[in-house]
């Protein structure tokens, strides 16, 4: 996909708040993460929760998702 749409557009999202911060601990979320960045690749990725991040998410969810971007990116 990545290279399909190379320097043409960028993706936005990709990580479930209901699913993948909601109904999983941590690594659930790492795992979201992850599993973008194989699919999606680097380049034009802005990782984000859809449609947004829910105040009642548990912390560790959250800052997990956002540990596993900058571990990755």
């Amino acid at each position: 996909l990545a290279g399909k749409l190379a320097g043409r557009m960028g993706l936005w999202g990709g990580v479930s708040d209901c699913e993948d911060l909601g109904r999983g601990g941590p690594q659930r979320a790492r795992r979201a993460v992850r599993n973008l960045f194989e699919v999606v690749g680097r380049r034009g990725l802005i990782v984000a929760a859809t449609p947004s991040i829910k105040p009642e998410r548990p912390p560790e969810n959250v800052h997990a998702m956002f540990d596993e971007w900058r571990r990755l990116r």
